[in-house]
């Protein structure tokens, strides 16, 4: 018996709620914490526990255990395996840096490892788009290795404010499980949609005022697997899906690129600052007004892209917005009524029913697109699509 997608992201993301909570209870009779003017010079107004990653990580693997079992006959369990060792080692060098502090030279290191491992154990293909000749094959593989170095450090640079890298990780995985579902990608679909409900389990504890940080581990989890899910997608998919999943990043790499730039003005490449995009948004508008601005541009960032798959664009909107309209009902700020976040949550349902039976119009890629309400929406044999062209 095949388990249904939404099911097992409800599980996955009430599992990471409840094992957040016992983590955060662990670092505070541990003294894990961010201190207020801490070491990063970050936003910490008073001590927080700061290993919240370590609930992310565990909801993660509690779902794709779930899902590997009871998912589709489709899922490439060696990929999943594969990015799931990496991902744990990714996260286990931001552990010890949340906890003793690591160089950033030497997380540098280990993300340019992981971006290399992830090339001769995922076999996702995309290095093969270099064509037969070696130096198109060194300009992907390049090209690549800079991609997964790049999306995890801006992931941790926009990890400033309550809920903000949580709301980016979740409006991007989002997108990607929505274009894994739209090409037949069953494993990216299963994991991305996965990540996405471990992260919203956890952003109901880091939302303002936050009272539990992902840390550097967090940060780097989700960026590693963002960054390697999406390359997945440029082979599974084609160049306009692996597009759509960079646009709905595109608030962390622009910081990223505003960052690098800085830095290498003030001659302090690996010195933190409190300079960033959102620190000075939060100054002008506020800290939560700021998040809200940043997720909403990130959603609009995120949907527009997805016009190219024509009838498929209802659905990844409604599932954004259903996203965000959950988030405001778990915790809302004063500036969002209740009732308005309710209302969003039953019109993105409502979007989602009505694509339900409509055929997308995407593009051919390497196989026949699919329509992603019955890809995501329905269990059985009919659940999701499997996948071609994978090794």
């Amino acid at each position: 018996m095949e388990l249904s997608l939404p099911i097992l992201c409800l599980a996955a993301a009430a599992y990471s709620a409840v094992l957040v909570k016992f983590v955060r209870s662990a670092a505070l009779g541990r003294g894990w914490l961010d201190r207020p003017h801490g070491r990063e010079g970050g936003p910490a107004y008073r001590a927080v526990p700061r290993i919240g990653g370590a609930g992310i990580l565990g909801a993660l693997l509690f779902g794709l255990t779930i899902g590997a079992a009871c998912g589709p006959e489709e899922i490439d369990l060696t990929a999943l395996l594969a990015m799931s060792c990496i991902g744990v080692l990714v996260y286990a060098i931001g552990a010890v840096d949340d906890l003793r502090g690591v160089p950033a030279a030497l997380k540098l290191a280990v993300l340019i490892g992981a971006a290399l491992a992830s090339n001769l154990l995922l076999s996702t293909g995309w290095v093969s788009l270099g064509g037969d000749s070696a130096p198109g094959a060194a300009i992907v593989l390049a090209l690549g290795v800079a991609w997964l170095v790049a999306v995890p450090t801006a992931i941790n640079f926009v990890d400033g404010l309550d809920g903000l890298a949580a709301g980016l990780s979740t409006i991007a995985a989002v997108v990607i499980a929505v274009l894994g579902a739209i090409h037949g990608d069953a494993t990216t679909t299963m994991m991305a949609a996965t990540l996405a409900a471990a992260t919203v389990g956890f952003w109901h504890h880091n939302s303002h005022p936050a009272r539990v940080f992902m840390g550097d581990g967090g940060a780097m989890l989700l960026g590693y697997l963002l960054a390697a899910l999406s390359l997945r997608l440029l082979y599974t998919a084609g160049p306009a899906a692996f597009a759509a999943a960079a646009a709905a990043l595109g608030w962390p790499l622009v910081d990223l690129a505003a960052a690098t730039v800085r830095r290498i003005r003030r001659r302090a490449l690996f010195r933190g600052d409190a300079d960033h995009l959102h620190h000075r948004l939060a100054r002008r508008r506020g800290h939560a007004g700021a998040v809200a601005r940043i997720h909403g541009v990130a959603v609009a960032l995120a949907a527009a892209p997805l016009l190219l798959f024509d009838r498929s664009f209802p659905f990844a909107l409604a599932a954004l917005i259903l996203v965000w309209s959950a988030r405001w009902l778990g915790r809302p700020p004063v500036t969002v009524p209740r009732w308005f976040a309710a209302g969003a949550a039953a019109a993105s349902l409502g979007l989602m029913l009505l694509a339900a039976d409509s055929p997308t119009g995407a593009a051919p890629t390497r196989r026949a697109p699919h329509s992603p309400a019955r890809l995501v929406l329905h269990a059985g044999g009919s659940g999701i699509a499997s996948e071609t062209g994978m090794p």
